[in-house]
């Protein structure tokens, strides 16, 4: 690659990537806040991979139960809900005639939670994402990087920063919903909650 498209590639990950994974763990926290139980499940985790050490990307590929929940999170609410796409010629789909040209937006947040695609869609439940479930699933049901050659040039990172960070923060603090949080989703370029995620800390 030339200098030029290296700058441009590093750019993307710091502008495109900062907002994106903050949202999925924000979503992350509020949903195991709301279900303890994963919590629980994530520090018991953290405490046998790493014990009190700083957390690393090398303890990344055992926290499955954090990445998981980050999955999930990600599922119910996707940073990016939205993917937009320029056909390049005229085609059909179906019974579609889609133009040249044409813009053509898929809705990640409903793909998602499609019930042709996952049982009991709104539920919060990231046993979805065990080891080996990706293959009960078709391909394109699950898409928060979306999909395909145009596909998030950091998605890897991304999942792995989310683990890390959701880990270490998890052994750390104890979250809580406050009464009544009940956040709705707006869709601003990435889907935020809106006013902002009130939760209840304690220190571990």
């Amino acid at each position: 690659m030339s200098d030029e498209l290296i700058v441009d590639n590093l750019l993307t990950f710091l502008t495109a990537g900062h907002e994106t994974t903050a949202l999925a763990l924000t979503w992350s926290l509020y949903l195991i806040a709301k279900v303890p139980e994963w919590q629980s499940r994530i520090l018991n985790e953290v405490e046998r991979v790493a014990g009190s050490v700083r957390i690393s990307s090398e303890h990344v590929k055992h926290l499955v139960i954090t990445e998981q929940v980050i999955k999930e999170a990600m599922r119910l609410y996707p940073p990016a809900s939205v993917v937009s796409r320029r056909s390049v010629k005229a085609t059909r789909l179906h019974n579609l005639q889609i133009q040249s040209d044409a813009v053509i937006m898929m809705p990640i947040f409903v793909i998602h939670r499609h019930r042709l695609n996952w049982n009991n869609p709104n539920a919060f439940d990231p046993e979805r994402f065990a080891p080996g479930q990706d293959r009960e699933r078709p391909r394109h049901a699950f898409m928060p990087f979306g999909a395909g050659r145009r596909s998030c040039i950091g998605a890897s990172f991304a999942l792995l920063e989310a683990t890390v960070i959701l880990a270490t923060l998890v052994r750390r603090v104890h979250f809580e919903c406050l009464d009544g949080t009940n956040p709705m989703p707006l869709l601003r370029v990435t889907l935020r909650p809106r006013g902002g995620m009130p939760l209840k800390i304690k220190f571990r």
